[in-house]
């Protein structure tokens, strides 16, 4: 049935975003109908695994776009070390300097530095910095973010109230991988094998298989930490409707095809969309969705709190689309034949599944039997009867969105997209001017011949066909005015000679006027020589960090208390300020938090007992992880008239990794800073590794080294955390926190 637009009367269309982890993904992004691409270089980006670009490629893909109106937005969304601050610096001027739109930036400190010393380049908060309330938009936006890519678990109506409630930007992901975690704050990777997503390395475990127990306590194989993949082709209207700003494919580590396909289909149905007010995804195009790569397609949260669809099941990579069934496996040969319901042919790639079951290859050999009956040859692996196939790859498919980019560079290639613009041409005095305009009129051009000789006859036909040879230019010629006789006697190398030079002029003004750097008149860019340090917190102290206030009362609190009065070191006890609020419990050296992410129960109880919490935090200070926190803490000073009189602690959850995000957070006001969980030799035991929206069944499961994993669930809280199950030595962290003068934390569930 097809979608019915309420406010059809009054479209207007996201952004079309669309990635690109090489030259041919960027290529084939722009030639399927992207408005902007967004990329990553070889330094400092979240997926450092991609092929990515040199700097000096990275030049050449910035004109190739802004020839074509599209915006490039890059990379540099990875938490960055002191040593690492002053050449991200010196990149992001690089990249500034060549025009590029705006750069995506997780680290609040590096921000602050962008903002500093290049004010002119536009910032994107990238989702790693876990936005998800009004709250949090508005700090960013205090901050310099001129956009905000919030988490991807937000709900429509949550995501229109952050589109409708601030000026800002809101661009949100629309189709691919997601994370089963808030992004930013994963720690899986880093804490099983050392390569921390937060620093652009992901392993993915969240693919892995992993053991748990089922209903009946049976011990089971699951891949319990593996989302589908999201796909918003059907709520289009919605996002539209709720005001975002721009619509963001996932896929940098993927292949050009399968950018060239989905960012073609979502072009397709926004500008469908655009005109009709309504559309109907086809069949095909469904299929085609699925076919180029899917783990199962859910739409996250937009629409329910905890989604049947959202985990992938048993399988956790690309499952293809299921075309037929296994006819006949014969035993010790390698040829199969099937019933299939698609066509089937020679290099597409198939999988055969069953129990304990995984048969495959790129059909090599293909002999049709009958209509749908195919004998396929080369398959390696053990099949039976019955077993359902899957077609993994379409060659017919491959190769058609191949051609969105292959034959195809930088300045060369038949290419489908291109700038239109307008050609106006006057004579006067026996000269020609041409001017050249985009479609808008915004940019124009003007260049002139020298003066040609009188003729009998007008050359308006010879000159418009000169004009209209624009060749592989970037440039479609939409229309062309003449302004005079034109009764010249034009040589025709004149005239192309013309057309190059003013093409060229327009090329120069278009990129140009794309540049935030060249609209401020191409300043002069200083950078510091270095970078001041910032005087660190040099209190020893033990934190025991409780999941609940029942983990607090559970705990044997003396032994450690003599130990911390006996090595004359400060201890705290964290413990949630929502329970706080709700239950009594009397500790001077208790300090609340609100969770890093306390979106959902957690923040409407907050809120309902606003002057409870006031009052707590008053007494005892409070920590806070992350942006929308901070602004509401803010909020409450200005309504209790008592500026800067609260203690807050900004926690792990800003993830603080370099001084200049200490010193950006003690401006805001924090008077304490906890370091983040990527740094090593500071939090201990039941160290919280995923925090997720998703609801498990399971309590706890186990990796393929045995290690354990605690799923914690909290009354007062939606999300669930993954913690570690470490044991600790209390007298080996106390020694430490005395040693080097700092913070330790322990956390206990």
């Amino acid at each position: 049935m097809e979608k019915q637009n309420k406010l059809s009367k009054n479209r207007s269309i996201c952004e079309l975003l669309a990635p690109a982890g090489s030259k041919e993904a960027f290529i084939a992004a722009i030639e399927s109908g992207a408005d902007a691409v967004y990329a990553g270089g070889n330094l400092f980006n979240a997926r450092i695994n991609a092929q990515n670009f040199e700097l000096s490629e990275l030049e050449e893909a910035v004109r190739f776009a802004h020839k074509r109106n599209v915006k490039v937005y890059i990379t540099i969304n990875i938490l960055l070390k002191d040593e690492e601050l002053q050449e991200a610096l010196e990149y992001a001027k690089r990249l500034y300097e060549m025009g590029v739109d705006a750069i995506i930036v997780q680290d609040i400190g590096f921000a602050n530095l962008i903002r500093n010393y290049l004010p002119g380049f536009e910032l994107h908060l990238s989702t790693q910095a876990s936005v998800f309330d009004k709250d949090g938009v508005i700090q960013a936006m205090e901050l310099g973010f001129s956009r905000v890519v919030p988490a991807r678990e937000l709900s429509i109506d949550e995501i229109e109230t952050l589109c409708r409630e601030t000026p800002c930007e809101i661009e949100v992901f629309c189709h691919g991988a997601i994370c089963v975690c808030y992004s930013g704050q994963c720690q899986m990777s880093r804490y099983i094998g050392g390569r921390s997503g937060n620093r652009g390395a992901c392993a993915q475990p969240c693919r892995l298989q992993y053991k748990s127990l089922d209903e009946y306590g049976e011990i089971k194989e699951t891949s319990i930490l593996s989302p589908s993949d999201m796909s918003m082709i059907d709520h289009l209207d919605k996002l539209c409707e709720a005001g975002v700003h721009s619509l963001k494919i996932e896929g940098r580590m993927k292949s050009p095809e399968y950018v060239a396909v989905v960012t073609s289909i979502y072009r397709k149905y926004l500008d469908i969309y655009a005109k009709n007010g309504s559309y109907e995804v086809s069949k095909d195009d469904r299929l085609a969705l699925s076919q180029i790569f899917n783990r199962g397609f859910t739409s996250a949260y937009l629409n329910e709190h905890n989604p049947k669809d959202f985990m992938s099941g048993e399988i956790s990579k690309h499952k293809g689309i299921e075309i037929g069934k296994v006819i006949n496996a014969n035993a010790g040969r390698n040829l199969i034949t099937i019933n299939s319901n698609k066509e089937l042919r020679l290099g597409d790639g198939i999988e055969i599944r069953g129990k304990d079951i995984r048969a495959g290859n790129v059909v090599t050999y293909l002999k049709e039997d009958g209509k749908g009956v195919y004998t396929v040859g080369d398959i390696k692996g053990r099949v039976e009867k019955g077993c359902p196939v899957y077609r993994i790859t379409s060659k017919e498919q491959i190769d058609l969105a191949a051609s969105s980019y292959k034959d195809k560079d930088w300045n060369t290639g038949k290419f489908n997209r291109k700038t239109k613009i307008k050609i106006r041409c006057t004579e006067s005095n026996g000269k020609i001017q041409l001017s050249i305009s985009d479609e808008n009129g915004s940019i124009s051009v003007v260049n002139e011949t020298e003066r040609f000789a009188p003729a009998e006859t007008s050359a308006k036909a010879r000159i418009s066909k000169a004009l209209c040879k624009l060749g592989g230019s970037p440039f479609d010629v939409e229309k062309i005015d003449f302004k005079g006789e034109f009764y010249l006697k034009v040589q025709m190398s004149e005239l192309n000679r013309l057309r190059r030079e003013t093409l060229n002029l327009f090329e120069i003004a278009l990129c140009e006027s794309r540049s935030g750097y060249a609209k401020k008149g191409k300043p002069e860019v200083v950078l510091p020589n270095s970078l001041q340090s910032v005087k660190k917190d040099d209190t020893a102290r033990l934190e025991i960090f409780f999941y609940s206030l029942d983990a607090y009362n559970n705990f044997d609190k003396a032994e450690v208390e003599t130990k911390c009065r006996d090595s004359n070191i400060e201890l705290n006890y964290l413990v949630p300020a929502v329970e706080l609020i709700i239950k009594n419990a009397d500790d001077d050296k208790m300090v609340p938090y609100i969770s890093n992410i306390s979106k959902g129960v957690e923040n409407r109880i907050l809120l309902e007992n606003e002057e409870k919490l006031w009052k707590l935090m008053r007494e005892r200070g409070v920590y806070i992880g992350n942006l929308g926190t901070l602004a509401l803490i803010k909020s409450l000073e200005r309504k209790y008239r008592d500026i800067g009189g609260l203690r807050f602690y900004a926690d792990y959850g800003f993830n603080a990794y370099n001084d200049e995000t200490i010193r950006i957070l003690r401006e805001l006001g924090a008077k304490r800073v906890i370091a983040s969980l990527e740094t090593d030799d500071v939090h201990y035991g039941a160290i919280p590794l995923m925090v997720s929206e998703h609801g498990w069944e399971e309590e706890e499961f186990v990796d393929k080294k045995s290690k354990e994993y605690r799923i914690v669930k909290r009354d007062t809280s939606d999300q669930d955390i993954i913690s570690a199950t470490d044991s600790v030595d209390i007298s080996s962290c106390i020694r430490k926190a005395k040693q080097d003068s700092r913070t330790v934390r322990i956390y206990v569930n």
